[in-house]
């Protein structure tokens, strides 16, 4: 029968050395494998439209989806995406002033741009779009007829 007490100690010994070799490369291994990044988030959605929302001249203090005319569109964010990127291609006019509402109610804070606006910190889960017809310096063009790309993503687009 085997005893415990007599086991040698070279056999102790060598099994504690092949424990900690066996660990130290598991250890190893796990340290140089690569995190699985996360797949970034974009959708796109293209938006076809007839006339704008009215003049640009009332927009800083207007309220969102209140249009003279034409429609305003709900830009309604889906979880994970932070980053609104917005193109509007109008038929007749190369310039179309915007505003890119992030919250409801009189005076609503608001981003205005004209014809595109990259990577913007979507805030709120219910942005709104309106396409005005004139009337900004800054931006002089009018919406008349076309389309608008709106790209939602988790991460700044390039």
């Amino acid at each position: 029968m085997f005893k415990l007490d007599r086991v040698p100690a070279r056999l102790i010994g060598g099994a504690a050395i092949a424990a900690l070799v066996v660990g130290t490369g598991v250890g190893a291994e796990a340290a140089t494998k690569k995190k699985h990044k996360a797949k970034p988030i974009v959708r796109v959605v293209k938006i076809a439209y007839q006339g704008g929302c009215g003049l640009a001249l009332v927009a800083a203090s207007a309220t969102p989806g209140q249009c003279v005319a034409g429609e305003s569109y709900s830009l309604t964010l889906k979880p994970g995406e932070k980053f609104i990127s917005i193109d509007v291609a109008d038929n007749v006019a190369p310039d179309v002033p915007a505003v890119l509402w992030l919250g409801t109610g009189l005076n609503a804070p608001n981003q205005a741009f004209c014809t595109t606006i990259k990577n913007f910190p979507a805030a709120g889960t219910q942005p709104q779009l309106d396409l005005f017809d004139g009337g900004d310096p800054s931006c002089p063009g009018s919406a008349f007829q076309g389309t608008v790309k709106v790209t939602f993503s988790s991460n700044p687009i390039k």
